[in-house]
């Protein structure tokens, strides 16, 4: 991140099975593998990419039911009533991100993004055929539930500097699953951080002084 990292390094994980992509997000996790390709059988996911800083294409909404971030991070938004849109939720490699079909936006990419995402069309005869895909996609709901609502918890402290250190922490919990995250990535922005936290940028470049003083 940009002016210095607030969390340290990362871990590396061993894929849960073996599928044809060696960095295959569900295999990361365990999730999906009726789904995904071994070698033999097709994918069921579609692989897309987007440049850091781009929105995320609007057609996903209706076209796909849900994203698995392979790598990057992807920063979940919504209109707000008057003024910028709101930052929700913040889903880096390994997360299942979500939305509805008629969704006017989802988000943007914070970095460069790899997704597979997974077509609506189709979906319903997976579920019903393979209950242990039905079981993943109620897990990954429930997962990125647990994260817009830990964000909005985060959001809610009293101080900036608070809700700044609450949503670090929310990040360092949620950001890779299936591990507790020790380092933000090298390109997610400061400003980032300050929207999902929802404060001024100056409140996040004041932080690292304050809790190096504070020790």
């Amino acid at each position: 991140m940009d002016g210095g990292s607030l969390i340290r390094s990362d871990e590396v994980v061993t894929p849960r099975f073996r599928a044809a992509c060696i960095d295959c997000p569900a295999a990361r996790v365990g999730c999906f593998k009726s789904c995904v390709s071994d070698g033999v059988t097709a994918c069921r996911f579609v692989k897309a990419t987007i440049s850091a800083r781009a929105s995320l294409p609007r057609t996903w909404a209706a076209q796909y039911a849900f994203a698995l971030v392979r790598r990057g991070v992807l920063v979940r938004t919504r209109p707000a009533t008057r003024g910028q849109d709101v930052a929700i939720d913040c889903a880096g490699t390994g997360s299942l991100v979500p939305w509805a079909p008629d969704a006017p936006q989802i988000g943007f990419a914070a970095t460069e993004l790899l997704v597979c995402l997974f077509p609506r069309e189709g979906l319903i005869e997976t579920l019903a055929r393979d209950p242990s895909a039905a079981n993943d996609v109620i897990e990954g709901l429930g997962a990125a539930l647990n994260r817009v609502e830990r964000y909005a918890e985060a959001r809610g402290q009293r101080s900036a500097e608070s809700r700044v250190v609450a949503t670090l922490s929310v990040l360092a919990d949620t950001l890779s699953p299936p591990v507790r995250r020790q380092r933000l990535p090298a390109t997610f922005q400061q400003r980032d951080l300050a929207a999902l936290a929802d404060v001024r940028r100056a409140s996040v470049l004041r932080l690292p002084g304050k809790l190096e003083r504070e020790g």
